[in-house]
């Protein structure tokens, strides 16, 4: 990338000190980190962002002069799917990780690879959730985009109360999402 477009990508007029390069790209980061930690996943919505904080990234290079590429993250944690319990308890636990990590940074170079990451969780998370769902009734989908209350929904099922409702909702919010 040219620094032009680096500059332009950060809002920054060249030339530029290294300290106003790296506040900038702070600040930047600081909305899409905010937003990481505050929606549900999404997917698309996350790719998205993701790809604005590689942008970032690659502007910061290009102005800094060097080559930081986005840090590996250890191997990802594998969801216990024998129950609907168990999957959102690995899920919430994974995800609580996750957005622990993405708190505590405001380097792209270590967002990436878990925005990845969550995307990974999230994809996975619904395949699973619908395979164990396959036999929940039919109920219109939620009219807010918000994902299951994992908390209530967990507690509810150590209860033992009924939480066919609630996991019959997310499923009509996992398939209203994937439909094209």
């Amino acid at each position: 990338m040219d620094k032009n477009s680096a500059a332009l990508i950060l809002d920054l007029l060249l030339p530029v000190s290294e300290e106003d390069i790296l506040d900038r790209v702070e600040e930047k980061v600081f909305g899409l980190r905010d937003f990481f930690l505050m929606q549900a996943i999404h997917p698309v919505l996350f790719s998205g962002r993701r790809n604005r904080l590689e942008s970032i990234l690659k502007a910061k290079n290009s102005l800094l002069q060097q080559e930081i590429e986005p840090q590996a993250l250890p191997q990802k944690d594998a969801l216990d799917t024998t129950a609907f319990l168990s999957l959102l308890e690995t899920y919430s636990s994974a995800l609580m990780r996750l957005r622990l990590k993405i708190s505590s940074s405001l380097l792209p170079e270590v967002l990436i690879p878990v925005v990845d990451a969550m995307i990974q969780l999230q994809i996975a998370f619904e395949q699973h959730f619908l395979d164990l769902g396959k036999d929940l009734p039919e109920v219109a989908p939620p009219k807010q985009t918000e994902a299951i209350n994992l908390g209530k929904v967990i507690y509810k099922l150590k209860q033992g109360e009924d939480v066919a409702f609630d996991l019959a909702r997310e499923k009509a919010r996992i398939l209203l999402r994937a439909k094209p």
